[in-house]
């Protein structure tokens, strides 16, 4: 009986090189390794520059809304309360 078997990848490379009849194999998933590395890579970069043009245009964003911010309470202004006549506070007096 002449039975060839087909081959089926069992994901295991290193065990799978040392087969010498299967050199060619393991040889063309190297390659196929290899290759989808490199399009992975390539994906990774495209996305490394898409993510570096949306950072730099948050960045500048965050200076212009830090720069225009509204000031709240301005420390540096020196404003003085307003003194209000004894007569006006209705807690003052005998409470009449």
């Amino acid at each position: 009986m002449d039975e060839t078997q087909k081959f089926q990848c069992n994901g295991d490379c290193l065990n799978c090189r040392a087969i010498t009849d299967r050199k060619v194999q393991w040889q063309y998933c190297a390659a196929q390794h290899t290759y989808n590395s490199m399009r992975m890579m390539e994906a990774m970069q495209m996305s490394i520059v898409s993510m570096q043009g949306t950072i730099k245009g948050l960045s500048e964003k965050i200076d212009d809304i830090q720069n225009s911010e509204a000031v709240a309470i301005d420390t540096e202004a020196k404003s003085e309360m307003p003194i209000f006549p004894a007569n006006e506070i209705s807690q003052m007096g005998s409470g009449e």
